[in-house]
């Protein structure tokens, strides 16, 4: 009040601003001093209220025909060989998200800039959880596994420790050699490490119990050609399956997850449903996997799984995806093999029309973690 009163004690002409809007600790009420200068003191006021009317434009979706030059583009995923692009089941998620997303990030290729991570992202958890269970299994590849081996390997807490300190030395520190890869993890590094151990042995345990079975391989990098437009065409399909085991001879497709992802679908009209928020996407995935596998291998008794790590300590955990329209697990992929590949290859069909453009998703809530958002003012 001292200072407000020396400021304004020789000033012929005084203006006030205040905002009359009422949000938290705001009340929108006039200063105390405007009050006691009008009663107190008989400052003649000249009270003008200013308002602004704001009009939002109406949104337009923002539309990519299919040039020449643009199909050229998408030709190289229709060429055999090694000059031949693939499409992976991210990127047919995309186009059944948002289509104009597909086209900018792998028609024309455009990327996120690269950035020095300092602390581990969701996406590098995943990747170093990955990375962790591979090198676990590795020497049991194409080995039948027997239960007191996954116990010992559980309770193997220094052969644990050291795969993840590798882990992210390669990938996390992007060291290259294995004398590199003997590092000290401090602080959050070694905090997440625990996390990471601790998944890992649960996964261990979880494993226990499905044995004896074999393992067949992790990682496993899939390509093949697949027959679209009516079987005039073909189109690469890539995909890296995260591990491959068979038991009793069932070949279990298993996909590790990190995220919140779905497990239950209604039908395989909700799985590729467009401009769907909560659209099961893991199941999408998975699905294909089991069809690259099949195409690859010729094997026919294959089973779609997901793990979710986010799940592993609840009592009721499972790997198995749910149908809920037949309210029973997915336990034979062949009882959806036909019904999938005819809707996928609709989707593929459509990417390479050359009548239907690269639309703009309109469920904004898709939007929220796209990188390209901000090209399209979202």
């Amino acid at each position: 009040a001292y200072n407000f009163y020396r400021l304004i004690q020789r000033t012929r002409r005084l203006f006030f601003l205040y905002d009359s809007r009422s949000e938290g600790m705001q009340t929108g009420e006039v200063s105390r001093f405007v009050h006691q200068l009008r009663y107190h003191y008989g400052v003649d006021f000249k009270s003008v209220n200013i308002s602004y009317e704001v009009n939002f434009p109406p949104e337009s979706v923002i539309r990519v025909s299919k040039t020449a030059e643009i199909m050229t583009k998408l030709q190289t995923f229709l060429e055999d060989g090694e000059g031949g692009r693939a499409l992976s089941a991210s990127s047919v998620n995309t186009y059944i998200d948002c289509p104009l997303q597909f086209y900018l990030r792998y028609v024309e290729q455009m990327e996120e800039q690269e950035e020095v991570q300092e602390n581990v992202e969701a996406g590098m958890f995943g990747t170093l959880l990955h990375e962790v269970m591979q090198k676990i299994y590795e020497p049991f590849v194409g080995k039948m596994i027997q239960k007191h081996e996954l116990e010992e390997l559980a309770n193997n807490h220094v052969l644990i420790e050291k795969t993840i300190t590798r882990a992210f030395a390669t990938r996390f520190f992007k060291r290259k050699k294995d004398k590199d890869a003997d590092i000290e993890l401090e602080g959050n590094y070694l905090l997440i490490a625990r996390v990471i151990k601790t998944f890992a042995e649960k996964i261990l345990k979880i494993d226990t119990i499905r044995t004896p079975f074999r393992y067949i391989q992790a990682e496993k990098n899939t390509l093949i050609r697949f027959p679209i437009q009516n079987g005039t065409m073909y189109v690469n399909l890539k995909g890296y399956i995260d591990r491959v085991d068979e038991k009793e001879g069932i070949t279990r497709i298993l996909d590790y997850k990190t995220g919140s992802d779905k497990l239950d679908f209604n039908s395989l009209e909700d799985v590729f449903a467009q401009n769907k928020k909560d659209r099961p996407k893991a199941v999408m995935q998975t699905f294909l996997y089991c069809l690259l596998y099949i195409y690859d291998t010729g094997s026919n008794a294959v089973v779609p799984e997901v793990l979710k790590v986010r799940d592993l300590f609840k009592g009721d955990f499972s790997t198995q995806l749910k149908d809920k329209d037949r309210s029973l697990p997915v336990e034979d992929f062949g009882d959806y093999k036909e019904e999938f590949t005819k809707k996928l290859t609709a989707v593929i069909d459509e990417i390479f029309d050359s009548q239907v453009p690269f639309d703009q998703c309109t469920e904004v809530k898709l939007c929220q973690w796209c990188a390209f958002k901000v090209i399209c003012r979202r």
